[in-house]
């Protein structure tokens, strides 16, 4: 190949990078290029953080991802002939805020975790060391997510557990939907731009990914993952918060039920007050009037989302009957 076209086309490409680099980074919210590219190669997200692409030294660049496997390589050896200490490890995921943030809240009021709850830990696929009583939340349907992140770390950590969480399948979607708007339209998404995940289509794609990582590591860890739902919490709380005790190895204290008042979310706290709020485990039945009337002229919205979740609602044991005031006619 001609040496000039040779440069001229690896000039052309660090331009498209460079503006794909943009678009994910400035366009939608967050960084979705940086998630991408660590889920794909799998190297430490940090390392592209720090490497903008319009200043990357390839050299400087290889040696970083060298310096990090030789770091992980030495950890690896020492911690396998330290002493053996069971030190427990949770990581909360699934069904949105409304479950996993009141799930994380009653495990760091259990005092054997020590949780970062107000805000998902995006690190977390990344990090090399999780310290003793390591406690995290984070939506694993993300972009980027892969299921050899999180395998990785539950082969190597034997005491990493998983708590996940679930709401009806259409409910779930539904909240993707409303609070993914942007804050001048009422939902909760930074910088006023579309969440990823609050279309029809894409929150149907984000809850399905959600079932199907639970139903891998729930077959490959099956003592290690223990599934919550978020209308048991409700309607059933006893019972459900006694079975998270009882997978933590902790005492069970019924006030650990109430933590969600001391939620850190502000949006939280205004909508659950100093009481559970049991509308929560209905709100896909009574869906015109769910989110302050967002759907009720959307019934081709909810006929679309009952179409696409049809089969993971039955695989979870939820009811995709409507009742006759809610009924979707034709």
């Amino acid at each position: 190949m001609n040496i000039s076209i040779f440069f001229s086309n690896i000039i052309k490409l660090k331009k498209k990078l460079k503006n794909i680099y943009k678009y994910f980074t400035y366009k939608l919210e967050q960084n979705r290029l940086d998630y991408f590219l660590t889920g794909f190669l799998n190297i430490p997200k940090i390392l592209i953080n720090d490497n903008k692409l319009e200043k990357i030294n390839i050299i400087a660049f290889i040696k970083e991802i060298i310096t990090y496997i030789k770091n992980k390589i030495q950890f690896i050896f020492k911690i396998n002939y330290l002493p053996h200490q069971d030190h427990a490890k949770l990581l909360v995921t699934g069904a949105g805020r409304s479950c996993t943030t009141w799930i994380a809240q009653i495990c760091y009021s259990i005092c054997k975790f020590d949780f970062q709850i107000e805000k998902e830990d995006r690190s977390f696929p990344w990090k090399i060391i999780l310290k003793p009583n390591y406690g995290s939340k984070l939506a694993t349907e993300n972009l980027g997510f892969t299921k050899s992140m999180l395998k990785n770390k539950m082969e190597f950590y034997e005491g990493l557990k998983i708590i996940w969480c679930f709401k009806h399948p259409v409910a779930n979607a539904m909240a993707k939907i409303v609070r993914g708007q942007p804050s001048i339209k009422g939902g909760d998404s930074k910088n006023n731009i579309l969440a990823s995940d609050a279309t029809v289509e894409t929150s149907i794609i984000a809850v399905k990914k959600s079932f199907k990582l639970f139903s891998y590591f729930k077959s490959q860890f099956p003592s290690r993952v223990l599934m919550v739902k978020l209308e048991d919490l409700i309607l059933n709380s006893k019972a459900t918060l006694k079975e998270i005790c009882d997978f933590l190895n902790t005492p069970f204290d019924f006030n650990y039920l109430l933590s969600f008042r001391n939620t850190p979310n502000i949006y939280q706290r205004k909508r659950y007050g100093d009481e559970i709020d049991k509308s929560q485990a209905k709100i896909f039945q009574n869906w015109k009037n769910a989110y302050n009337g967002y759907f009720k002229n959307r019934k081709e919205d909810i006929k679309r989302l009952i179409d696409g979740l049809t089969e993971i609602c039955k695989e979870l044991n939820y009811s995709v009957e409507l009742n006759n005031a809610n009924k979707i006619k034709s």
